[in-house]
């Protein structure tokens, strides 16, 4: 018994040190300016300005980024102007950098919406263009102006 209660204590101890080393690198490495790599992980939300809209019309695009080493999975809700309208669609791509290249496509088995962008953060934006196609509603390949964010 008293075996047990000796080696329980050492393992706890040698966590706290572990810890507590830790703990001194990561606090060294942001006084050296080492910090993490910068991520896109997280929550964008933007406007969307595709061609074949009537003008004025913009749904929000509302993106999910989840980001492990250089591969990036999303999920983006677009939800239409007026409400009644809400279509997910679900995406992939490599993210090397501050740059972004990835497809997407509408979950649905009868939808046929996909498309593909390239992005690069500049500031707290992300500029790049993409491209898009509705095989569905015989429409032609979209591209974006050059400067979509």
């Amino acid at each position: 018994m008293c075996w047990l209660v000796h080696s329980v204590v050492i393992s706890l101890l040698s966590a706290l040190i572990l810890y507590f080393f830790k703990s001194l690198l990561r606090g060294a490495s942001k006084l050296l300016g080492r910090t993490t790599r910068y991520s896109l992980a997280g929550i964008w939300i933007g406007t969307c300005k595709l061609p074949n809209y009537p003008k004025g019309v913009e749904p929000i695009e509302i993106y999910r980024l989840t980001v492990r080493g250089e591969h990036v999975r999303f999920r983006f809700f677009m939800h239409s102007p007026d409400g009644k309208r809400i279509s997910k669609y679900l995406g992939a791509g490599i993210c090397r950098g501050e740059l972004l290249s990835a497809y997407y496509y509408n979950q649905l088995p009868h939808q046929s919406e996909s498309g593909v962008f390239a992005m690069r953060k500049i500031s707290e934006t992300l500029q790049g263009v993409y491209t898009q196609h509705h095989f569905h509603a015989n429409e032609e390949l979209r591209v974006s102006p050059e400067k979509f964010s």
